[in-house]
């Protein structure tokens, strides 16, 4: 299985799924963090505004479609 596949299978299984902004946000974001883990390091920069480059979106939505994803997982599934 692939690396998208797998990002896919897990945020559906938090929760996450296709239906919401953030979702393929959130898929980007994950594939640069795991293309170059040092992106981590500076989020903002590295995936945020990345992420929003590459999808037509300004990075503070980026960022808020990410976080509100984040808040459905945890929602959804608290453990």
């Amino acid at each position: 299985m692939g690396d998208t596949a797998l990002i896919h299978e897990e945020l559906q299984a938090l929760g996450i799924t296709p239906n919401y902004k953030g979702y393929q946000q959130a898929v980007c974001a994950i594939q640069l963090a795991l293309e170059e883990e040092s992106r981590l390091r500076n989020v903002t920069k590295e995936i945020y505004w990345e992420v929003g480059s590459r999808c037509g979106r300004k990075w503070t939505a980026v960022e808020r479609n990410i976080r509100t994803a984040v808040q459905i997982a945890w929602r959804t599934n608290p453990e």
